[in-house]
This record gives C-alpha cells, structure tokens and sequence, in this order.
C-alpha cells in the first residue's frame, strides 16, 4: 500500500485555500474527493468510502468534528486529520472519543501535510492485520469489534472498540491483562485511576 494509491476526501469551506491544498494532495495520492461543506462531505464519504479524511473543523451546515462524530457511528477504522486555526483548539477536547490520526494547525506548509498523510499511511497498514493480540489467548477483532479468548467470542459495546481502537490504549491493555497483580490491588488502583470503560472491559474479558 502506498500514497499513491489511496483517496482523500478533503472538507474545507474556503475555496482558494481548498484549491491550493488540492493541488499538493493530486502530487501524492490517487484521488481527491473535495467538499464544500459538512453535509457534502458526509455525502461524499457515503458515497466513495475514502482511505483517508482531511477536515476542516469551522464549516457551513456541519463542522467537522460533527461530521467525524457521525462516521465514527459505523467506521471505526478510516484515519482522519483535523485542520483547525489557533482559535479552535478548544474543540479538540470533544473529540477524545474520535481518535484523530493528526490535526493540523493553520496555516501549515506542504511538510506538515505530507507527514500527516505518512501517519495515516502507518495507521492503514496496521489496521490491515485486522486482529490485534493482547496476550497469547487473547486478540481484539478490529472487523466485527469483538475480543477472541479461547476461541470464544465476547462482543464489546461501542465505548469500547473505540478504546481499543487506539494504539496507545492497545498497549495499555496488554500490560493490564498480563499483569500478575490482576484481582484486589488491580481493583483498588483501576477505581482511582482508569476510566469506568477500562476498568469494564477488563473485568468482561477476565470473567468470560
């Protein structure tokens, strides 16, 4: 798999800075699906299933986190870059559940683009594994958002495949479920520290 190969589908309002941009994504990937707003670009995305999502967040009729919360109802996998100006950081604390491949910070160089699409790239190839093992018995179905221990499938809700959707959390993960101090200690320090979707999704795959 290669740039070269991949599409984009690419939501900004502003028409030069979308005409500039377009012309330096046509330089390495395949196919540039361009939107003018957040309803087209869910439009689009339906219609052409893109490898790839370039967002602006300030847009007419849908922003793009709105829009991005609404692909990540059925697509868990697509990786995705948020454009946003210095003003919009702020927007970025409703999309922790979104797991945003890079957001970039306006006005970016061709660099800053090109090294974003490489990061997608990354996350492309491992999603293309499909199964990914938390420990010798266990594996995370990244297809039908199930875990696979002894054979025996557990279905996880949504909060928690897009937990394990990011790598970060995979790692995590690992460590938990290997580690030998699973049980009260593990309770104790999972009530004080980890998020109620972790502490969940351990205690369903222990116990099945």
């Amino acid at each position: 798999m290669k740039l070269e190969d991949l599409s984009v589908l690419y939501a900004e309002d502003e028409i030069k800075i979308q005409e500039t941009i377009t012309e330096v994504l046509e330089l390495y990937v395949d196919n540039v699906i361009c939107a003018k707003d957040g309803e087209e670009a869910l439009d689009l995305y339906n219609t052409y299933k893109p490898n790839i999502l370039l967002l602006d967040i300030c847009m007419p009729k849908i922003d793009g986190l709105k829009v991005l919360k609404k692909i990540r109802e059925k697509d868990l996998l697509t990786p995705v870059i948020i454009m946003t100006a210095h003003t919009e950081q702020e927007y970025l604390l409703d999309a922790v559940e979104l797991y945003i491949t890079k957001y970039l910070i306006k006005p970016f160089n061709k660099n800053d683009l090109v090294n974003a699409l490489d990061e997608c790239l990354n996350v492309l190839y491992k999603k293309q594994e499909n199964k990914i093992k938390l420990n010798k018995k266990i594996e995370f179905n990244l297809l039908d958002n199930t875990i696979i221990k002894d054979e025996k499938k557990i279905q996880l809700n949504k909060k928690e495949s897009l937990l394990l959707n990011n790598h970060k959390n995979q790692t995590i993960m690992k460590k938990l479920i290997t580690s030998s101090l699973i049980g009260f200690c593990f309770f104790i320090i999972s009530l004080i520290f980890l998020p109620t979707t972790v502490f969940s999704l351990i205690f369903k795959i222990l116990e099945s």
